[in-house]
């Protein structure tokens, strides 16, 4: 089995650490009175996707985008990151196996690498995809494929994408994979989805 793992939500608990940076992108373009409901939802979403839903020409995506990404690996927004308690376990059994293991998001790969440095996991992941390495976001297929490309393998149902939100079970679907959402605050109970409410019920059957 291959397991590709999304970020945020996912491996970790970024919803507060990411409040003060979608705020510090609108600021940056003029925006000022962005709620920290819409900041948890924009986490699911690509930055040009979130300029979108708020309205905002795509004019703006490169200001929005270097500020997002400035506050992002500022200290106030790394301190707040959590890393789910199952993490680290869930990680070392799927390695006990000797199965390949991935890392495909939405968050750029040097903000990956740095908060897996900082928790030390870096060394889990056989490759990173981050935004920056690919054109189109989820739920386009593309960041999953080309994880699947630097792997060298064919996508197939042996390789489970695993993620926290509609958008990843629509990405893998298209992408001809097999997932599984974590639904860790019961949003989904009436979707049929492979999912369970932590990582370890990826591995009952």
């Amino acid at each position: 089995m291959v397991y590709l793992f999304d970020f945020d939500g996912t491996l970790f608990d970024t919803k507060l650490s990411l409040r003060p940076v979608y705020k510090s992108g609108f600021k940056a373009i003029g925006i000022n009175d962005i709620s920290n409901e819409e900041c948890d939802t924009y986490m699911h979403y690509s930055l040009k996707q979130t300029l979108e839903m708020k309205g905002v020409s795509l004019d703006f995506f490169i200001p929005f985008a270097t500020a997002i990404l400035k506050a992002l690996d500022s200290e106030e927004s790394l301190s707040l990151i959590k890393i789910f308690p199952e993490v680290k376990k869930t990680l070392d059994r799927i390695k006990s196996s000797n199965e390949t293991i991935g890392l495909v998001s939405g968050n750029s790969s040097n903000h990956i690498r740095l908060v897996l440095k900082r928790f030390g996991l870096e060394s889990y992941f056989k490759v990173i995809v981050g935004s920056d390495m690919y054109k189109n976001g989820k739920p386009d297929p593309e960041p999953i494929l080309l994880g699947c490309k630097l792997l060298s393998i064919i996508p197939n149902n042996n390789v489970v994408y695993v993620g926290d939100s509609l958008q990843d079970e629509e990405c893998a679907r298209r992408a001809g994979v097999s997932s599984f959402i974590v639904d860790r605050n019961k949003e989904y109970d009436d979707k049929t989805l492979k999912k369970g409410y932590s990582l370890f019920d990826l591995f009952k059957e």
